[in-house]
């Protein structure tokens, strides 16, 4: 009965596991990236498992924010320098 527990606890971690790898996999697909750091950081989590994925969320996500924010502040720029949307 107590192995019975501990494979219906090690299947539900290891189902959470591969939930989170999926969400990782399309958040990366779905996100824009500087350069060649899409297919990068998408290696790294296909090939290097879960460590992929803490190495992701630690640094990865930051660069996907930071290059987002990026393109923000260009499109302000370009909607803020174009005569024909000033008032």
């Amino acid at each position: 009965m107590a192995f019975l527990i501990v494979y219906i606890f090690i299947g539900i971690i290891a189902l959470a596991i591969f939930a989170i790898w999926i969400k990782t996999i399309v958040e990366i697909v779905q996100s824009d990236f500087e350069g060649d750091n899409k297919l990068i950081w998408l290696l790294i989590v296909l090939f290097v498992g879960w460590v992929g994925l803490i190495l992701y969320y630690t640094m990865g996500r930051q660069k996907r924010i930071l290059a987002t924010n990026k393109e923000q502040k260009f499109s302000e720029e370009v909607f803020e320098e174009n005569p024909r949307y000033q008032k």
